[in-house]
């Protein structure tokens, strides 16, 4: 898909983040914009693990990880980013 992208000329990457939790899906908006959406602090758990700041582009939260079975659990590794310090 990304080199689809590409030579149609759009500069992208395609990030996979996965969380496992509760959220609410269902039509939102009024007529002629309603749509379907998934809503819910799942959804921006998801968002915040594909940032891009990791090696892969396929990113799991623990919690999905630890529904995966043994065998799948195989393909992959565990990445700690450096922990930092914030002042408000």
């Amino acid at each position: 898909l990304e080199s689809y992208l590409a030579k149609n000329g759009f500069d992208n990457k395609i990030l996979f983040g996965l969380h496992f939790d509760e959220v609410a899906v269902g039509p939102f908006g009024k007529e002629p914009y309603r749509r379907l959406d998934v809503l819910g602090d799942g959804v921006n758990q998801a968002a915040i693990v594909a940032n891009g700041k990791q090696r892969s582009n396929f990113v799991v939260t623990p919690q999905v990880f630890r529904a995966l079975q043994a065998e799948t659990r195989k393909h992959f590794h565990k990445f700690t980013p450096p922990i930092v310090y914030t002042a408000p």
